[in-house]
């Protein structure tokens, strides 16, 4: 005795490739490529797209500046052989001085980058073009502007070494004295 069993079904490929294209529509996210120069860019994608370039950005500049900043903070350091005190008082400072930077450019550039790079805030003052104004006047009052840069240098040079008349010194503090 055998039991009903139902009939097949026969599928065919075409019900399967419209089952799998309907899956498909279904369950496919949609990703809209977007580009920095879209005139409407999304804000989460804009979100998404400060925090690549800051990564970005801080990878490749804090290991070149860390290797800058440590090498001039050694040689610094090494001037405290020295037997000159003002030179090692300088070398103590400038060693400190150069870490310092540093440490507060890897901290400030993140933050920076990212008031620097937000799009979306209101402007209370109107904003100027003052680069394209500055370039013109520079160029426009180039003359003036060096003769004043001459007359002023003329005048720091007469002031610091005639008006009081500040002398070498006699004896100089700094000088390498015989053991």
């Amino acid at each position: 005795m055998s039991l009903p069993t139902q009939p097949r079904r026969r599928t065919s490929v075409v019900h399967l490739f419209n089952s799998s294209q309907l899956l498909k529509e279904l369950f496919q996210f949609k990703v809209e490529p977007y580009h920095v120069g879209d005139p409407y860019v999304p804000l989460y994608k804009e979100h998404d797209r400060i925090i690549r370039a800051i990564r970005s950005s801080v990878r490749h500049s804090l290991t070149s500046m860390f290797v800058t900043s440590a090498t001039t903070a050694v040689a610094f350091i090494s001037n405290l052989t020295s037997y000159i005190i003002v030179l090692r008082c300088f070398a103590i400072y400038a060693a400190i001085t150069v870490v310092i930077n540093y440490v507060l450019v890897a901290l400030l550039l993140p933050s920076t980058m990212t008031l620097c790079c937000k799009e979306t805030y209101r402007r209370f003052i109107p904003e100027f073009e003052t680069a394209p104004k500055l370039a013109y006047i520079m160029f426009r009052y180039r003359y003036v502007i060096t003769a004043a840069a001459a007359v002023a240098t003329v005048t720091a040079v007469i002031i610091t070494f005639v008006k009081p008349g500040l002398p070498m010194p006699r004896y100089n503090p700094a000088k390498v004295s015989a053991m």
